[in-house]
């Protein structure tokens, strides 16, 4: 036995009505800040905190720094894709190689060898620091380039997409 028909609407009708909600709410974000320059600045705060060693909590720390600074969100939460799994090991690698060269002036070992006889809580927190400036460092390289490259993109779009819309349209063929 189903269900009676008159609940059925009524889901169905919840649904549609929440489903519209939710688009509208993603359009209204996806036009939040919206200029090239905006979305490309957005995307480069995105990586940075992509590059960061915060693992686990970069995308809401993306949106409470777009909220609080006025980005747009969407753009933001795109920049820290940065560090997907596939590339989250060679981006904390770079962070933490670059952020020891930066602080001790040498690489960090590349045996395990390198790394005894040190407390495990002070190796820790020399990691995390390498970490967080070599993520500084390496973030600020990647959001100049990819912020850059996203504002030229989405300019050039426009700007096609304006030229288009400007075109008077063909005239007719008389008989």
């Amino acid at each position: 036995m189903g269900e009676p028909p008159g609940r059925r609407t009524w889901l169905g009708k919840m649904a549609r009505k929440t489903l519209r909600h939710f688009r509208a709410q993603v359009q209204l974000l996806s036009r939040e800040h919206a200029s090239p320059v905006r979305i490309g600045i957005a995307v480069g705060v995105g990586v940075m905190l992509g590059c960061s060693p915060f693992l686990g909590v970069q995308v809401l720390l993306a949106l409470v720094l777009a909220r609080f600074v006025g980005l747009n969100r969407i753009a933001t939460v795109l920049g820290v894709q940065i560090s997907i799994p596939p590339l989250t090991p060679v981006i904390l690698f770079a962070t933490a190689q670059v952020g020891a060269l930066v602080l001790r002036g040498h690489w960090l070992p590349m045996r395990l060898a390198g790394f005894r006889g040190l407390p495990a809580a002070r190796l820790l927190a020399d990691l995390f620091m390498d970490m967080l400036v070599g993520g500084v460092l390496v973030g600020a390289f990647f959001a100049i380039i990819l912020g850059t490259v996203t504002a030229l993109g989405l300019r050039s779009f426009k700007s096609r997409r304006n030229l288009l819309e400007a075109r008077p349209a063909p005239l007719s063929r008389l008989p």
